[in-house]
């Protein structure tokens, strides 16, 4: 569990980190990334629009890096249940949906502008993360039937 709360701390310390960043520095960074993915981006075919792939990429970031905290979220839940025996599964979701509007209120102290788009996407790749590890966790929990033996 503490390792669990590391890697989470550690991820809301990463978004707000890029909050922090004014306009220029956060294109720069991004373009930097794009630059660096344009290899495989050419070689899986996708359009070379410098501008299209840019806009891409950002929300491609904010997709990857909250679906990363809904996993997390969804294990810490699980870990939590197995101690209280309870689900408590709007309050991961709500947390998320916080950081996600200070993410974007952040934003609006930089020089650039929050987004409510980025504020649903941002929660839709926490769902991303959550709802499949939950689903999956869930599954595995099932009492499975007994097997059949056979008397030969």
């Amino acid at each position: 569990m503490v390792l669990l709360l590391a890697v989470m701390g550690a991820l809301v310390l990463f978004i707000l980190n890029n909050s922090l960043l004014n306009g220029q520095e956060s294109r720069a960074v991004s373009l930097a990334v794009l630059d660096d993915l344009q290899p495989l981006l050419r070689a899986l075919g996708l359009p070379e629009d410098q501008r299209l792939m840019h806009i891409r990429l950002r929300k491609c970031a904010h997709i990857i890096e909250f679906a990363l905290l809904g996993l997390c979220l969804a294990a810490a839940t699980l870990a939590l249940r197995r101690h209280t025996r309870r689900w408590h599964l709007s309050t991961p979701l709500l947390a998320a949906l916080v950081l996600a509007v200070l993410d974007e209120y952040i934003q609006t102290h930089t020089g650039r502008r929050g987004s409510v788009q980025d504020i649903i996407i941002d929660f839709a790749g926490t769902l991303v993360g959550f709802l499949p590890a939950l689903v999956a966790a869930l599954l595995s929990l099932r009492p499975r039937p007994p097997r059949a033996t056979s008397d030969a």
